[in-house]
């Protein structure tokens, strides 16, 4: 059984493919991760799951991967629309 890519060997990789596809940018494998990780979470899949396709060691480094990008946008800021005060108080 194969220990798998090399990190330098992922990297590689990644630049040519977005080269080829004429992406400008910096891409690399820890990009990769990270995009899956958050599409993953904002599409409701759950951390576990996440975490055992990643191999993450830990909830703490897979929430490292996460890009919240814009929190005006994010689902989780709707989470208490249609609430009134008393509601979200009361938890």
């Amino acid at each position: 059984m194969s220990d798998g890519l090399a990190p330098a060997a992922v990297a590689a990789l990644v630049q040519r493919r977005t080269r080829q596809l004429g992406l400008a940018g910096d891409f690399g494998g820890h990009g990769l991760r990270s995009g899956f990780v958050t599409k993953g979470t904002r599409q409701g899949i759950a951390l576990p799951a996440l975490i055992a396709m990643t191999e993450h060691g830990s909830v703490n480094s897979i929430v490292g991967y996460y890009q919240t990008g814009n929190v005006v946008t994010h689902p989780a800021a709707r989470l208490l629309e249609g609430s009134s005060a008393g509601d979200a108080a009361s938890g």
